[in-house]
């Protein structure tokens, strides 16, 4: 039932953002849910749907609601920033070869296994663990909607927090919003297997850059395509037909 509280409560934020902003500014988490087990497995498939849920489907708008409450609770903020670092630390425990030579590895393996240990007790109970996740997480959802609902509770507050979302929203460019434009140039110049994401992260900070330069999206974006385009066929582009020589 705790994965229940967890999507009711997503649900209800996401509902909250559509009836003032007119827009589904939370989409919908593809993953499949972890159901009633309280397994290991039952777990592992709470943390990842919970990761997808904040870190992708609620983003960029949940950055922005999270500065409202920052500016409006250091304990509300302080009560949903740590909900969302567990998450984030949990996620990169089962998701990833932490080692424990690297320092930062070494942190982040320590604080999920304190997290696990404070919350599945000496037993490691996976149930426990569950409910703790999904339960905070509801929580954080629910105070970003309770400040969300507080700014826009008149109608004058409202058009002032939907003006200042949609301004906010229109100069956020997502990491993954780059790489279908990647995947594109990748498949016209005949480069299977490309690491899109590695190539993205390399060269996100540049592309962003170039954003700013535009005030319309639209042509933010085929700015960026055109970039993105030109860099590649520099890089990549097919050589010559050279026969059997080795290059």
């Amino acid at each position: 039932m705790s994965f229940a509280a967890l999507a009711l409560s997503a649900e209800q934020l996401r509902t909250a953002l559509q009836a003032t902003t007119g827009k589904d500014l939370i989409t919908s988490v593809s993953l499949s849910v972890p159901g009633d087990e309280r397994s290991e497995a039952a777990f592992i498939k709470s943390v990842l749907w919970g990761y997808v849920l904040w870190f992708e489907a609620c983003q960029p708008a949940g950055r922005h609601l999270m500065n409202i409450v920052r500016n409006s609770s250091v304990e509300d903020q302080k009560a949903a920033s740590r909900a969302f670092q567990d998450l984030q630390n949990l996620r990169t425990f089962h998701a990833h070869n932490l080692l424990p030579s690297r320092k930062g590895d070494e942190y982040k393996l320590n604080q999920a296994k304190a997290w696990l240990a404070q919350n599945g007790g000496a037993d490691l109970d996976w149930g426990r663990c569950t409910d703790s996740l999904c339960l905070g997480l509801a929580a954080a959802l629910d105070i970003l909607r309770k400040h969300w609902s507080r700014v826009t509770s008149s109608s004058e507050d409202a058009v002032i927090a939907v003006q200042t979302i949609f301004e906010a929203l229109e100069r956020e460019w997502e990491p993954h919003l780059f790489d279908g434009m990647i995947e594109d140039v990748a498949k016209s110049l005949s480069l299977p297997d490309f690491d899109t994401v590695k190539y993205r992260d390399s060269r996100l900070q540049d592309w962003r850059k170039i954003t700013e330069l535009f005030l319309d999206r639209t042509s933010a974006e085929a700015a960026v395509r055109r970039a993105i385009f030109q860099e590649m066929e520099q890089k990549f582009g097919a050589f010559p037909h050279l026969g059997n020589a080795v290059i």
